[in-house]
């Protein structure tokens, strides 16, 4: 789907939130921003990309917290679960929903945006923690 028009707000926003000068295929943005609601755009939704970047995410997250545990001493249930706590779908939404991510995605879903906002309000009232 060469060719794509890739908007310059979503790639100016795609180089800031990952720190990212250039990219060698602009168009994965506008697949990476594209909700499975957009049925006749020339692009496929994030849904591939989201399946693969789920198993990076998650190879990144294990030497993460393998580099860091330098004397051994957290056990493999331990370690399942600081994983699972950096890579659940709560965790993530709420990062790309605090860096404005949210703004980006094209859908044509009439319901998506109240979802938003609902998450807003109960991200107000409960970020903690890793935040």
């Amino acid at each position: 789907y060469g060719g794509i028009h890739v908007d310059p707000t979503l790639l100016s926003f795609s180089q800031n939130f990952l720190g990212v000068e250039t990219f060698n295929n602009k168009q994965l943005l506008v697949e990476a921003t594209t909700h499975q609601t957009c049925l006749h755009k020339p692009v496929p939704s994030y849904q591939r990309l989201e399946w693969v970047g789920d198993a990076v995410l998650c190879l990144a997250a294990r030497e993460w917290l393998f580099c860091r545990d330098d004397n051994h001493s957290t056990s493999v249930g331990e370690l399942v679960v600081l994983e699972s706590t950096l890579v659940c779908n709560e965790a993530l939404a709420c990062i790309g929903f605090m860096k404005g991510l949210h703004r980006l995605i094209d859908h044509r879903d009439a319901k998506l945006p109240g979802r938003f906002s609902a998450f807003e309000f109960e991200l107000k009232d409960n970020v903690r923690g890793l935040w």
